[in-house]
C-alpha cells in the first residue's frame, strides 16, 4: 500500500472523455490508496477531478466524537435532480445520475483513511479546458492567497533594482529614467489602494466602454493599454468558455 500526502502533483491534459479517463499523464486514484485523513484524500480525488475534467462533491460522510470516519465523493454530476412541476423558478441541474465515486473509510487497525469501492467511468463527456469553473474547483489555494496578500513596493523596488543590474545599458536611459520616476501613475503595487471610477465618458461606443469595463481607466498609460487589451480579450474568451461549460454541464427543466 501507499501512503499518499499533501503535496502531489497532478498534470493537466488535453481533451478527454469518459472512456479514456484511466489514462492521462498524472495521479489517478486506485483502491488502497492510504491518506493520512479524509481531508487529504478528498484533496487528492479534488485535483484528480480538475485534471481529468469533471467537478466533485460529497455525497455523504459520517462523523464520531468531531472526526470523521467514513465519506463518500463522487463526481457533480451524481444522482438525479429534483424538481418540482409547482415551482415558479426551475434552475438548470448538472445532475444527470453519474456513478464515478470512492469511498473513503479508516482503517481501523492504522487509523489510516484508505480509498475503497472505486468508480472510474463517467457517463458523460469531460472537460479539462473548463474545469475550473465547477464549484468545487473556484477556489484560490493558499499559495496564490500569500502571493496577492504579500505584494510589497519593495517588491518592485528589488525586481527594478535587478532590471537595471541585468541591462546595465538602460542605466543612462533617459526614458527609463523617466518611467521609473513615474512609477507611482503606472505600478499596480502603488495602485492597489487607489479609487477608480472608471473611464470618463466620450462619444465613443457604448460597447467599447463594456468591452473594457473593469480593465482600462482614465489614467491607464499607453504601454498599460496594451497589457490590459490582452487581458480583456482573455477574459472574453473566458466567460464565452464558462457560459460553454455551463450549457454542457446543465440540463434544462422541461
Amino acid at each position: 500500500d501507499k501512503i499518499v500526502s499533501e503535496g502531489f502533483e497532478v498534470n493537466t491534459p488535453g481533451k478527454t472523455n469518459s472512456s479514456n479517463a484511466r489514462s492521462y499523464n498524472g495521479a489517478q486514484p486506485s483502491e488502497g490508496m492510504i491518506f493520512e485523513n479524509a481531508n487529504d484524500a478528498m484533496t487528492f480525488y479534488n485535483t484528480y477531478g480538475r485534471n481529468v475534467g469533471f467537478g466533485t462533491c460529497v455525497i455523504s460522510s459520517k462523523w464520531k466524537d468531531g472526526e470523521c470516519i467514513f465519506r463518500h465523493l463522487g463526481c457533480w454530476r451524481n444522482g438525479k435532480s429534483r424538481r418540482k412541476a409547482e415551482a415558479k423558478n426551475h434552475r438548470d441541474s448538472p445532475k444527470i445520475g453519474c456513478n464515478a465515486s470512492v469511498k473513503v473509510k479508516v482503517d481501523k487497525s492504522s487509523g489510516k483513511h484508505v480509498f475503497c469501492e472505486l468508480i472510474i467511468e463517467h457517463n458523460h463527456d469531460l472537460n479539462p479546458g473548463g474545469a475550473k469553473h465547477f464549484r468545487s474547483h473556484r477556489k484560490i489555494c493558499t499559495p496564490q492567497k500569500r502571493e496577492i496578500k504579500n505584494m510589497r513596493r519593495s517588491g518592485f523596488e528589488e525586481r527594478w533594482d535587478q532590471i537595471l543590474k541585468n541591462y546595465e545599458e538602460c542605466n543612462d536611459n533617459e526614458w527609463m529614467k523617466s518611467l521609473y520616476e513615474s512609477r507611482l501613475k503606472w505600478a499596480p503595487v502603488f495602485l492597489k489602494d487607489t479609487f477608480f471610477a472608471g473611464m470618463s465618458s466620450s462619444q465613443r461606443s457604448e460597447s467599447i466602454h463594456h468591452f473594457f469595463d473593469g480593465f482600462v481607466q482614465s489614467k491607464t498609460t499607453l504601454g498599460e493599454f496594451i497589457d490590459k487589451y490582452s487581458v480583456a480579450l482573455y477574459s472574453r474568451y473566458d466567460a464565452e468558455n464558462e457560459a460553454d461549460v455551463k450549457t454542457m454541464e446543465t440540463a434544462p427543466f422541461l
